[in-house]
């Protein structure tokens, strides 16, 4: 009995330090992939306009996006522009695929971007159906 507990110490004495040697290189590498995987799921619920906000603009046939304020996200949300930016032909938030609009220092705009132009004009208090293109 006494030359098994002996063993099994002796066992763990020098098993230790290869149970505990740091990851390898691809163990690090496949972290960091599962990493940013999990870094987009979550980046994508984060960009997700509250359910009240879609449910309503649904019920007006509008569609609903949030934009989040490029100074406080850009270089810490990893899509490019920090979820400032919205392109309404492409559906994305990544800056640079037809950006329309920006939120930036709590001022939307339009036409940021080299030789692009656009206008933003405040229409009061009138109901978004009222409006016509």
């Amino acid at each position: 009995m006494f030359s098994m507990i002996k063993t099994a110490f002796l066992f763990l004495i020098f098993a230790a330090p290869v149970l505990s040697q740091s990851p390898t290189r691809d163990e690090k590498i496949q972290n960091i992939f599962d990493l940013r995987s999990r870094m987009t799921a979550l980046e994508k619920e984060v960009l997700q306009p509250d359910s009240r906000d879609v449910s309503v603009a649904k019920r007006l046939g509008l569609e609903a996006i949030r934009l989040l304020p490029r100074e406080k996200y850009d270089r810490v949300i990893a899509i490019n522009g920090g979820g400032a930016y919205y392109s309404f032909a492409q559906k994305t938030h990544e800056y640079g695929q037809g950006s329309d609009i920006e939120l930036q220092q709590g001022n939307l705009s339009v036409g940021f971007a080299g030789a692009d132009y656009g206008f933003l004009i405040d229409l009061g208090d009138v109901n978004l159906l009222d409006v016509n293109k």
